[in-house]
């Protein structure tokens, strides 16, 4: 699976400003992270490439196939999870996936029940096949959302923003399976949420107010805060006058103390230890915003090795 982005763009009516603006860029085999702040255009590029939007202005080439002139073919090879997924609540899980093969043309029962089964299997279900969806809780709702994408045995796998509200053992379960999934397949993941495609993709690509800021390897990323990265303890006035000069990647409270991570192109505060930067320590140190509040503490936990 090869997708050719040629400079794409998205102007919704009556905006002042591009959801996309001229971005381009190629999709292989394999996991790439789309990062980005809310509001970056990464659900508009996912609306595009998933066949529910027509750009602006651009080209997306599936195989050499044009996305737009032949848009039933290419959507065939596709698997997508929205960000707001949902199954309708008094269907089984089995009875619902079944719903969706039919949806999809898989029209012998045979071949769906075994494309049920190994959706199930794949995404850990397997044992509650027969649980009404309406009782799922949000990890396993955003599974049973992975197993109906991967019906059809799709090359290239769309997911939109995949763990938000999911607590941090569900996070690290979906991303587990996602990084099984891509043995075989090429995936777009797009998020903000830095820690979940840390481990998984082998490529990352950063957007910024619709624009393409970054498109390579994580490693290079990463590079961008060598010798940029600091752990160090402080009290809360510390806290204060440290996140009005630094980034702050992660915060955890110890005893009467913060525990804090840092990244920034001033001279190391006073008692900071250097620390070898992780991909959201470069992520905040490109963009030079403070991580969102509300992730700090996952933050520190799977990133930062504060905790």
């Amino acid at each position: 699976m090869y997708i050719e982005i040629r400079d794409l763009s998205m102007m919704y009516p009556g905006a002042s400003q591009a959801a996309l603006d001229g971005v381009s860029m190629e999709l292989r085999h394999g996991t790439t992270g789309l990062l980005g702040p809310n509001g970056a255009g990464k659900t508009t590029l996912i609306k595009i490439l998933s066949t529910q939007m027509l750009p602006t202005a651009g080209q997306v080439l599936v195989d050499g196939r044009d996305l737009q002139e032949q848009r039933a073919a290419v959507r065939r090879s596709f698997g997508y999870l929205p960000q707001n997924f949902g199954a309708y609540p008094d269907l089984t899980a089995w009875e619902f996936l079944d719903y969706m093969a039919r949806l999809s043309h898989l029209n012998h029962r045979s071949e769906r029940s075994e494309r049920v089964h190994q959706a199930l299997q794949e995404v850990g279900l397997m044992n509650e096949g027969d649980r009404r969806t309406g009782t799922f809780s949000g990890g396993m709702m955003r599974r049973l959302g992975i197993a109906q994408a991967i019906l059809t045995e799709p090359d290239f796998l769309l997911v939109d923003e995949p763990t938000v509200g999911l607590d941090p053992e569900e996070r690290i379960r979906f991303r587990r399976i996602l990084g099984r999934l891509s043995e075989n397949r090429a995936i777009l993941i797009s998020t903000h949420i830095v820690g979940d495609i840390s481990s998984t993709c082998e490529d990352v690509a950063v957007l910024s107010g619709g624009r393409l800021l970054f498109h390579g390897h994580p490693d290079v990323l990463v590079r961008q805060a060598a010798g940029r990265t600091w752990n160090l303890y402080v009290d809360d006035a510390g806290f204060e006058a440290l996140s009005r000069q630094f980034n702050v990647v992660g915060v955890a409270p110890e005893g009467d103390m913060l525990a804090v991570r840092v990244v920034g192109d001033q001279d190391p505060p006073t008692g900071a230890e250097p620390v070898e930067p992780s991909l959201e320590d470069a992520y905040v140190h490109f963009m030079g915003v403070d991580v969102d509040p509300t992730e700090l503490e996952v933050a520190v936990v799977e990133e930062a090795g504060l905790a």
